[in-house]
């Protein structure tokens, strides 16, 4: 049962540094179109980043809500 656990534990970090990832990018994304404004507006990167900014928020945000807070209280009343 602990291998299990680790092995679910392992797989949360990995999906939750993946999720990490995926806001970074976003982030870079969006200060890179900040920076080039007001001088030039590159519409096709901010439709793209409108287009996925809900659904990756979402996803992330889901995945903390639902699995690593609870993991953390969990660990948290361990101590």
């Amino acid at each position: 049962m602990l291998s299990n656990t680790v092995d679910g534990d392992t797989c949360l970090l990995q999906a939750f540094q993946e999720a990490i990832v995926q806001q970074e990018a976003l982030c870079c994304t969006l200060e890179a179109l900040a920076d080039a404004l007001p001088k030039r507006l590159d519409t096709l990167a901010a439709v793209q980043l409108a287009n996925s900014l809900v659904p990756t928020l979402t996803q992330c945000y889901s995945m903390e809500e639902k699995e690593v807070f609870p993991l953390l209280r969990q660990s948290s009343a361990t101590f």
